[in-house]
């Protein structure tokens, strides 16, 4: 009779077990939106969504973990959180290390295409923040595109590393923001708190979408460059160990990053670039954009044959130009820099600072002085 009786419990243990799989088991659930937190976000500045993707991989498609903030009239008002499964569960080791994320956290996690629908009803029509959004907002599309689903235009957004100039761990160290850097939700929050301080503050500068800041615009391309981009100043350049410094460059075609390519010349100017309009013997670099003439093509060509030159696309350019440091300068209790960043092919033109201690002075007048021996030592 007891084996009878242990035998019986033993099958009642076993259904439970079934019945009741592991939580590691257990195929996490998506995360719902709600339609009343939707329904407020509408037709109010201070109203936005704050979102940040992890990848595992470099690839844009391996989305892993994604986090969003509702914010509405100026507050938190919910969040949202889900690791995402990637395409066969494949992670980098070097994207583990940066947000310790991996495939046994993500074995029984969402697909890209189940968390789809409700980042898209999340999306609609309301306003889109991300800390780098043109990396964000690839990853969304690129994920999307994996699975055969419609992109989105995210055409009302805002970009806050355009916006603040920083990176977003630099910024919320400024700002007193808290961060757990690379948590999606940490991401995200951090974001949303970054945009309202900018909406507080009385910036001069409007918020553009990142679909203007990175669209290709076609009404300037083909205008000539005049004027005094044409004349030369190396006397002026902070920094003259940079690769265009007394190099006589061309430009030619059009440049994602920059719709009026007057821009890219005044940029080149500063770097102490000799601009000119025309290929000759002397000319060092063409810089080549979409659609560039074939004539001048062929007249670089044959100076590189000649063993003078070289044709640089954007991504070439954009390579070089990451780094390059553009000035620094003391303001009152302030050291300011300035520099390029390069970020997921989007040129940024960033301002930092740090106060003018004793210390930091002194690094700052070695460094003036470094820029200047350089300068007079070519």
């Amino acid at each position: 009779m007891i084996y009878v009786l242990i035998a019986v419990i033993a099958i009642l243990l076993l259904f439970l077990l079934l019945r009741n799989p592991s939580k590691t088991q257990q195929k996490q659930k998506i995360f719902e939106i709600k339609e009343e937190s939707i329904n407020t976000l509408k037709n109010d500045p201070h109203s936005f969504i704050a979102i940040d993707f992890e990848t595992a991989a470099p690839a844009r498609n391996s989305a892993c973990a994604v986090g969003l903030v509702l914010v509405s009239k100026g507050q938190i008002i919910d969040e949202y959180y889900t690791l995402i499964r990637p395409p066969e569960n494949k992670f980098s080791v070097y994207n583990t290390r940066v947000h310790q994320i991996d495939a046994s956290m993500t074995e029984n996690s969402p697909k890209f295409k189940d968390v789809y629908p409700e980042l898209i009803k999340l999306f609609n029509g309301n306003k889109i923040i991300a800390h780098n959004a043109p990396f964000d907002f690839d990853v969304f599309n690129k994920s999307a595109a994996y699975y055969n689903f419609p992109s989105y235009s995210f055409q009302n957004s805002a970009d806050t590393l355009s916006i603040f100039g920083q990176k977003l761990n630099d910024c919320c160290l400024q700002y007193d923001i808290p961060l757990n850097h690379h948590n999606a939700l940490s991401d995200a929050r951090a974001c949303a708190m970054l945009y309202l301080k900018y909406l507080d503050q009385d910036f001069k500068e409007s918020v553009k979408s990142v679909e203007d800041q990175i669209k290709v615009k076609s009404s300037k391309y083909n205008e000539k460059i005049t004027g005094n981009v044409l004349k030369p100043d190396f006397d002026s350049v902070f920094d003259s160990s940079n690769p265009f410094y007394k190099k006589k460059v061309v430009i030619s075609g059009k440049f994602k990053n920059w719709s009026d390519r007057q821009l890219l010349a005044d940029l080149l100017k500063e770097l102490g670039a000799d601009i000119d309009t025309t290929i000759t013997k002397k000319t060092d670099i063409l810089i080549s954009g979409i659609g560039s003439g074939p004539a001048k093509i062929k007249r670089m060509t044959l100076n590189i044959e000649n063993g003078n030159g070289q044709i640089l696309n954007e991504k070439q350019l954009l390579e070089l130009l990451n780094g390059i440091k553009l000035n620094s300068f003391i303001e009152g209790e302030f050291i300011k820099s300035e520099f390029i960043n390069i970020e997921s092919g989007v040129f940024y033109r960033v301002s930092s600072g740090q106060f003018a201690t004793p210390n930091n002075i002194e690094k700052h007048n070695k460094l003036i002085e470094e820029m200047n021996l350089k300068k007079n030592n070519p």
